[in-house]
C-alpha cells in the first residue's frame, strides 16, 4: 500500500513562501534560487527529501507493476469464469440424470423400508411376550427362594444362644428371711429350666434324620434353582438377541429415515425443476406465440399496404382514364365545331363562287377532315395501347408477387401451427406421464400408510406424521400444478 507521507514542514511550523517549482525540480537555478534554498532547507532536510522522493518513485513503480499484474489476473479470471446460467444448467442436468437413474432404487428402498417396519412390529411383539414370560419366571423364582430361605431358617439352630442368668451374692444380708427363701427357690427353678433348655438344644433330638431331610431339601432346591437360572439365562440370551436385532432395526430405520429425507429433498428438487421447466416451456411457448402473432400482424400490415397501393394505382388508372375520356370528348367537340365552321364557310363560298371551285374546296376540306380523323384515331389507339398495356402489366406483376408472398406466408403460418401443436402435444403427454407416476407413488404410499397406521408405537406415529407431511406437500404441488 502507498503510505501517506507527512509534510516535514508542519512538524517544524515553518512558513514556506511561494517558490517556483521549476527551481526545485532542477530546471533553472540561479544564484538567488540556490541562496533561498540554502536558507530554507538544511543539508539533512535536503537529504531526507531526496530519500523520500526516491522511495515514493520506487513505491509508484511497484504499484504500477502490481496494477498490471492485477489487470492480467482479472483478464485471466474473466476468461476462466463460468457463468451462473451454465452452472444452473449443469446442476439441473445432473439432478435429472441422477433422478432418472435412481427411480428403481427409490422404489426398492421404500419396499425394504416398509418390510423392515413390519419386521420391527413382529419383533416388538415377541419382545413383549418374552418380557411377560420373564416376569412370570422371576415371580416363580422369588417364591422358590423365599421357600428355601424359610426351610433354611427352620433347620438352622445356631440362633439359639446360651442363656446366662444373673448371679445374686450375699442377698441374705440385705433381705429378710422370707425374701431370701423365695430367691433361693427361684434360683433352683432357673437351674431346672436351664437343664431342660440344654436337653432341648439337640443332644437328645435325632440329628441324623434332621440332617438327611435338610440335605435332601437343599439338593432339590439347588436343582430347582439351577434350572431356573438356566431358563433365566436362556431368556436373557433371547432378550439380548432380540434387543440386538431391535437396535439393528432401529439403525436401519434411522438410515431409511435419512434416505427418505434425502429422497424427499430430491423429490422437492425434482418438483422445483419440473416447475422451472414447466415455466420455461410456458414462457417459450408464449414467446413463440407472440412472435408468430407479431409476424402475422406484420404480414397483415403488408397485405393492407399492398391493397392500399393497389387501390391507389386503380384510382390513378381510373382518374387517368377519366381525364383521357374528357380530353377525347373535348377534342371531338372541337372537331365537330371545326366541321360546322367548315360547312358554314363552304355554304357561304358556294353561294358566292362557282360550283366547280366549291367542289374542289369541299373535296380538300373533306380530305383535311379525314386526315384529322385518322390522326385522332391513331393517337387514340397509341394512347390506349401503350398506357393500358403498361398499367395492366405492372398491376398483374404486382398482383402475382403479392399472391406469391401471401402463399409463402400462409405456408409459414401452417408450418408454425403444426410445430406448435406437436410441441404442445408432446408437453401434454409428458405432463400426463408425470401425473400418472405421481398417482402410482401416492397409491403405494397410501397402502403402506394404511398398514402402518394399525400400530400405535411412537416410531410409527412419527413415520405417520412424516408421511402426512409428504401427502400434504404432494397435494399442494398438485394444486399448484393444476
Amino acid at each position: 500500500m502507498q503510505q501517506r507521507l507527512q509534510d516535514p514542514f508542519k512538524s517544524h511550523n515553518i512558513i514556506i513562501p511561494k517558490i517556483n517549482y521549476d527551481v526545485i525540480n532542477g530546471k533553472t537555478k540561479t544564484k538567488n534560487d540556490t541562496f533561498i534554498l540554502d536558507q530554507l532547507f538544511s543539508d539533512d532536510e535536503k537529504h531526507r527529501i531526496t530519500k523520500q522522493k526516491t522511495q515514493m518513485e520506487i513505491d509508484l513503480i511497484a504499484l504500477k507493476d502490481r496494477l498490471e499484474n492485477l489487470k492480467k489476473t482479472a483478464l485471466q479470471s474473466k476468461s476462466n469464469k463460468v457463468f451462473q446460467g451454465e452452472l444452473f444448467l449443469l446442476k439441473f442436468q445432473t439432478i435429472d440424470d441422477f433422478a432418472s437413474k435412481n427411480i428403481l432404487q427409490y422404489n426398492e428402498l421404500l419396499n425394504s423400508y416398509f418390510s423392515l417396519i413390519d419386521e420391527i412390529h413382529e419383533i416388538n411383539k415377541q419382545i413383549t411376550i418374552s418380557e411377560y414370560k420373564i416376569l412370570l419366571e422371576s415371580e416363580k423364582i422369588s417364591q422358590i427362594i423365599e421357600e428355601n430361605d424359610s426351610f433354611q431358617k427352620l433347620y438352622h439352630f445356631s440362633d439359639f444362644l446360651e442363656i446366662t442368668f444373673p448371679k445374686l451374692s450375699n442377698y441374705e444380708l440385705y433381705f429378710d428371711r422370707d425374701v431370701s427363701e423365695k430367691i433361693s427357690w427361684a434360683e433352683e427353678r432357673l437351674k431346672k429350666l436351664r437343664k431342660e433348655i440344654v436337653d432341648f438344644d439337640g443332644k437328645k433330638y435325632n440329628e441324623k434324620i434332621e440332617k438327611d431331610a435338610a440335605l435332601s431339601m437343599a439338593s432339590a432346591q439347588k436343582t430347582m434353582n439351577d434350572k431356573s437360572i438356566v431358563s433365566t439365562q436362556q431368556l436373557r440370551m433371547q432378550i439380548d438377541e432380540l434387543n440386538g436385532k431391535a437396535s439393528e432395526l432401529d439403525n436401519t430405520v434411522q438410515n431409511l429415515n435419512r434416505e427418505v429425507d434425502e429422497l424427499r429433498c430430491k423429490k422437492v428438487k425434482n418438483d422445483i425443476n419440473f416447475s422451472m421447466n414447466k415455466t420455461k416451456i410456458k414462457s417459450l411457448h408464449k414467446a413463440q406465440i407472440e412472435c408468430f402473432k407479431n409476424e402475422m400482424e406484420t404480414t397483415k400490415n403488408l397485405i393492407r399496404q399492398l391493397r392500399r397501393e393497389i387501390n391507389a394505382k386503380a384510382d390513378e388508372y381510373d382518374f387517368n382514364c377519366k381525364s383521357l375520356l374528357n380530353a377525347f370528348e373535348m377534342f371531338e367537340g372541337k372537331i365537330e365545331n371545326n366541321k360546322d365552321i367548315v360547312k358554314t364557310l363552304n355554304f357561304r363560298t358556294n353561294e358566292n363562287e362557282n360550283p366547280a371551285e366549291n367542289e374542289t374546296k369541299n373535296t380538300k376540306i373533306d380530305e383535311i377532315i379525314q386526315e384529322e380523323e385518322e390522326l385522332y384515331e391513331e393517337i387514340e389507339v397509341d394512347i390506349v395501347d401503350h398506357s393500358d398495356e403498361k398499367l395492366l402489366q405492372e398491376l398483374e406483376k404486382r398482383k402475382l408477387e403479392q399472391n406469391k408472398e401471401i402463399e409463402m406466408l400462409k405456408k409459414q403460418l401452417n408450418t408454425v401451427k403444426i410445430i406448435s401443436k406437436r410441441k404442445i402435444n408432446h408437453l401434454l403427454e409428458y405432463i400426463h406421464d408425470l401425473q400418472d407416476q405421481e398417482e402410482k407413488y401416492q397409491k403405494i404410499i397410501s397402502r403402506e400408510l394404511i398398514k402402518i397406521r394399525s400400530n400405535n408405537s411412537q416410531k410409527v406415529r412419527n413415520i405417520n406424521r412424516t408421511f402426512d407431511k409428504i401427502e400434504n406437500t404432494i397435494g399442494n404441488i398438485k394444486k399448484n400444478f393444476d
